[in-house]
């Protein structure tokens, strides 16, 4: 049903919140490179990502690109989300992906 709602003419924010949707259930169906594709759709579609609840998307790809060992991206991604969201008021919104990216970006910064 998600896909086929891609087909319908949508505006940004309900592409974004689809795209989101769709790899969250690839990622759960364990299909990393899928998610990853529908996760970077949903990144474009929200463009600067600073409306509501669209930070989020700095997360799922980081976290994404992080499980296929795209170190450069996790990083890019992971970072942008902490400064957006982890360093801001909305870090009580976001506690455990917050706690999530903190780990993820030790590891990916060697320290």
């Amino acid at each position: 049903m998600l896909n086929q709602a891609l087909s319908f003419k949508a505006d940004d924010k309900a592409v974004f919140q689809i795209r989101s949707l769709v790899g969250e259930v690839k990622e759960f169906r364990g299909d990393n490179s899928g998610a990853i594709s529908e996760y970077e759709a949903a990144r474009k579609a929200c463009n600067a990502c600073n409306e509501k609840g669209q930070q989020i998307a700095f997360f799922n790809l980081g976290f994404a690109y992080f499980k296929a060992q795209k170190k450069p991206e996790a990083l890019q991604q992971l970072l942008k989300f902490k400064t957006s969201v982890c360093d801001g008021s909305l870090k009580n919104k976001y506690t455990d992906e917050c706690a999530q990216a903190q780990e993820i970006l030790k590891q990916l910064q060697g320290t």
